[in-house]
């Protein structure tokens, strides 16, 4: 009976150890399952990243793209404005110089009305002298008024 005891002792802990193995087993591909899951999560994250990092290379050369065409535009404004500048100083040199010959015209004008006024009045206007010219500090042809007179 000994033998019978020590038969059924270690039949007993052979199938103790074969419902370890057998829970170890389990266990294993529980897992295996969870790990083979969280590879297919991992795949979907990874695909979604590639996406959206394909997204963002777009959108850089979207921006890179508006960046030059912000560029062109900048230094095309920036060319007319220097032409308009351009263009506005010699409207100014050219006023200038018509508002110097304008005045040298309102001047004339001004003495021609003069005279006539004096005709007019029955006077009589003769040419200055050098000498008188030089007197009062004009040119002999005129205009007669000094600088400081405003028109």
């Amino acid at each position: 009976m000994v033998v019978n005891q020590n038969a059924q002792t270690d039949l007993q802990r052979a199938e103790n150890e074969r419902s370890q193995v057998h829970a170890n087993l389990l266990t294993m591909q529980k897992q295996v399952a969870d790990a083979q899951t969280r590879v297919i999560q991992v795949q979907g994250e990874n695909s979604q990243i590639k996406a959206q990092f394909k997204n963002a290379i777009a959108q850089r050369e979207v921006a890179l793209a508006s960046e030059n065409r912000y560029k062109e535009s900048n230094n095309a404004l920036r060319n007319e404005l220097e032409n308009k500048n351009s263009l506005i100083e010699s409207v100014h040199r050219i006023e200038n110089s018509m508002s110097a010959q304008n005045m040298v015209e309102k001047e004339k004008l001004d003495e021609e009305v003069a005279s006539y006024m004096v005709a007019g009045f029955g006077g009589l206007l003769t040419q200055l002298t050098n000498n008188q010219a030089d007197y009062i500090n004009v040119p002999v042809e005129g205009p007669f008024k000094p600088e400081a007179y405003k028109y």
